[in-house]
């Protein structure tokens, strides 16, 4: 069995913030880890590499400065300002790649599924789940994101994380949607981070929450006492960089090919997002934000052949010949 330590001591040199280890035996404990175990392919390891023994989960921190954002722009979530899960796979890849010389070793890498990467972090001592459901690092706040080096290995694992939140319930309080039911609780279907994903209807009280939120939201870990010291340990990643902010007259003037073209190698652009649910999201942030030059926007998509566009924008008309 080799010694964890022999497998952390790698991390600086590839850019990673941190590693943990763990076995690559199912997740029958998911539960007890704070998430439902359903069976799926994800909870079990060896879906994915027949013989692995290891999942070597590493973190990356993507807390950063943004520039301000320009008059014209809506807000992206700070995990989407680039592409961290490439950035971080490629460091896992890398890292992968010298373990292979050393010790002939098998192994598959992941970063944003499909393994279920949160009850490993916890079980590979990365972390603990924060009760608005995202994994917390002792140094690093929540600002991560993670990945896996799934290998037939035998590495010395880590204990899990048995940290918790107490009795604080910040994020719970200031959940604008009142997403976060209860500790540990999320109800998807009010989660702005969510909902500015997916082609779903999105409740009258939670458009008039919205803010000026293009893509996802980040106000339960803005507002976590666990983040406040949160420093920069990366420049940001250049591939699939959008930055802080987008202007949301341009995303109602986007086609697909341009769509593709500017936000493909950004979670944005990814295979599951629509073109549609974007322009969407830009317009209850014009609704949201009042302004009279909106109308002229918003009104050609009145008629629109998609359902979805055609109904925020005859509702976005009326809020704002309401409001101004």
């Amino acid at each position: 069995m080799i010694r964890n330590e022999e497998i952390k001591q790698l991390a600086p040199i590839f850019g990673i913030d941190a590693i943990g280890i763990t076995s690559a035996e199912d997740l029958i404990d998911a539960r007890r880890l704070r998430v439902a175990y359903r069976g799926f392919p994800s909870y079990h390891p060896r879906s994915f590499l027949k013989k692995a023994r290891s999942v070597i989960v590493g973190i990356e921190n993507y807390y950063a400065r943004g520039r301000p954002l320009r008059p014209e722009e809506g807000e992206i979530a700070r995990y989407t300002w680039s592409n961290y899960y490439y950035d971080l796979r490629t460091r896992l890849k890398e890292l992968a790649r010298f373990l292979k010389r050393a010790y002939q070793m098998r192994f598959r890498v992941f970063s944003n599924g499909p393994l279920a990467e949160k009850p490993l972090a916890v079980k590979a001592g990365i972390g603990y789940y924060g009760k608005h459901t995202i994994i917390i690092n002792e140094k690093f706040g929540s600002w991560i994101v993670i990945g896996e080096i799934l290998t037939d290995l035998e590495i010395e694992p880590d204990q899990p994380e048995e940290n918790d939140c107490g009795d604080c319930r910040i994020c719970i309080d200031a959940c604008p949607t009142r997403a976060i039911e209860k500790p540990y609780q999320l109800n998807w279907k009010r989660c702005i981070q969510y909902l500015s994903n997916h082609r779903v209807e999105i409740p009258l009280e939670i458009r008039r929450v919205w803010g000026n939120r293009l893509y996802g939201c980040t106000t339960c870990q803005e507002v976590c006492p666990k983040n406040s010291r949160s420093r920069p340990t990366h420049s940001i990643p250049e591939y699939g960089y959008v930055g802080p902010g987008f202007s949301l007259y341009e995303v109602l003037m986007l086609d697909e090919e341009r769509y593709r073209r500017r936000f493909g190698s950004n979670q944005i652009g990814a295979r599951w997002m629509e073109l549609a649910c974007l322009k969407r999201n830009a317009i209850l942030a014009l609704v949201n934000r009042g302004e009279k030059s909106a109308l002229n926007h918003i009104i050609r998509f009145e008629d629109d052949p998609d359902p979805m566009l055609k109904e925020i924008a005859r509702w976005a008309v009326e809020e704002l010949q309401r409001w101004i």
